[in-house]
Order: C-alpha cells, then sequence, then structure tokens
C-alpha cells in the first residue's frame, strides 16, 4: 500500500499542565495514528486562552511519523512490543515557563523562574491490538535557557497582542544541554465501540526531567476509522517527582 500523508491540528485551550509537567499531550494520544502512512500531527497550548500568563505558558510541538524513519540508528535504542505494529516518529517541541508575575524586572523568590526549552526526539510507539497494549518510547535532546528563544517568542507574541510586555526574561535560566528518555505502557481496560478507558504508566529520566506517575485515561468518539477520527482525551494521574529542572 503506498503510503500517504495525513494531518492532524490540535490546539489546547488553556495549557493548564502544572510546573513539574515533563511530557506533552503528543506523547500520550496515539489514538489517531493509523497503520501505514506518513503522518504529521501539530499541537500548539497557549494559556492565553484560559486568561492566564504563568508557569507552563506555551508549548508548541511538531510531529512527524514516516515507516523509513525505521532505518534511523537511534530507533535501535527504543523499545517495541514484540510483533506489534510500529510507528516511528520524529518529534520537535518548544515550551516556554514563565513565574506568577511578568511585570518584574527582578528574579522572583520561591516561584518559577523564567525558562524555555527546545528539543527533537526519536520516537516509537508499538501497539498489540489483541491484548490492548500500547508502548511509547522517546529519546530527546536539545537545549534549555536563552538558545531556545523564549523570550523573543513570548514577547513577540505579546507585543502583536497588545498584552503586557514581559520583564523577567532577562534572569532566565542558562544555556544549558538536555537529554531525556522517555517510555509509557498504556493497557486498555475495557474497550469496544466508541469509548476505551484504560491504565497507564510512565517514566522519564534525564537532565531536564526525572519521574514516574501513573494514572486512568478515557477516550470517546470514533477511535476506529481508517480515514477520519475524532474523539475525546482524558487523563487523570498522580506524579512522583524526582528532579524537575
Amino acid at each position: 500500500m503506498k503510503p500517504a500523508l495525513a494531518a492532524l491540528l490540535v490546539v489546547l485551550f488553556g495549557a493548564a499542565a502544572p510546573p513539574c509537567a515533563a511530557r506533552n499531550a503528543d506523547q500520550t494520544d496515539h489514538a489517531w495514528l493509523t497503520r501505514e502512512r506518513r503522518q504529521l500531527r501539530f499541537d500548539y497550548a497557549n494559556d492565553f486562552f484560559a486568561g492566564k500568563d504563568r508557569y507552563y505558558t506555551q508549548g508548541i510541538g511538531l510531529s512527524y511519523f514516516d515507516p523509513a524513519l525505521r532505518r534511523s540508528p537511534l530507533m535501535r535504542l527504543l523499545p517495541a512490543l514484540p510483533g506489534a505494529e510500529r510507528h516511528y516518529g520524529l518529534a520537535l517541541r518548544h515550551s516556554g515557563f514563565t513565574p506568577t508575575s511578568l511585570a518584574h524586572d527582578e528574579a522572583l523568590r520561591a516561584d518559577r523562574p523564567f525558562a524555555a526549552y527546545f528539543h527533537l526526539g526519536h520516537r516509537l510507539i508499538s501497539r498489540d491490538r489483541e491484548r490492548g497494549l500500547t508502548l511509547t518510547a522517546e529519546l530527546a535532546a536539545g537545549i534549555v535557557g536563552q538558545g531556545a528563544g523564549g523570550k523573543w517568542m513570548q514577547t513577540g507574541i505579546h507585543r502583536a497582542l497588545g498584552n503586557l510586555l514581559p520583564r523577567g526574561w532577562d534572569n532566565q535560566v542558562r544555556n544549558d544541554l538536555a537529554l531525556d528518555y522517555f517510555a509509557r505502557l498504556e493497557k486498555i481496560a475495557l474497550g469496544g465501540g466508541r469509548a476505551e478507558r484504560a491504565v497507564a504508566g510512565d517514566a522519564t529520566l534525564g537532565s531536564l526531567y526525572t519521574n514516574a506517575s501513573a494514572g486512568l485515561l478515557a477516550r470517546l468518539g470514533s477511535l476506529a476509522g481508517p480515514e477520519k477520527r475524532a474523539f475525546l482525551f482524558i487523563e487523570a494521574e498522580e506524579k512522583l517527582v524526582g528532579y524537575d529542572a
């Protein structure tokens, strides 16, 4: 079958991730993937939609899946379920973080600093449909600090919208390399038709984040269509944080 290119646009209204967020929706939401196709996904989250401007303030993600990416040597470092269908992808991500106030030139004590990170990851998603298992693994490398461009990006957006210009980016964290390894296992507990309920656990180990979490999730909608899918994704979890840069 000749691969086709499918595209998905996801906009998250109100980037409500907590300060210790270590992953984006594209790392947990895999139901949009179909078999044997090149697929592109764009995610955008901004707390502007929720009328706030603090902590996880913006996230931009671009994911591309292509069977040809299996040839990348880095894919060999990612585990997969035996005998399962496999999706090989690249994930480009930029995230920005701010303290509770943008109106101060000085650093705020006991508050999150201004920070941004930019990285590229190799991602392998393997799905065993018969057992209802999905394993996601990702190895990502990038930069945190001034080189990630958080200052000019947030300042440019605020200037274009006529909002308060952030004044504290001169206190952002210094440039440093970031390397993270992420793995997540999901098991469908109840499913069929237009609803799935599952349990999941994941862990991240790296210079940016080290943590583990477990939770419950549900998907509602059209999940099995070969061409068009529409669904609602909901997840609740508990997280144990070892390190959060």
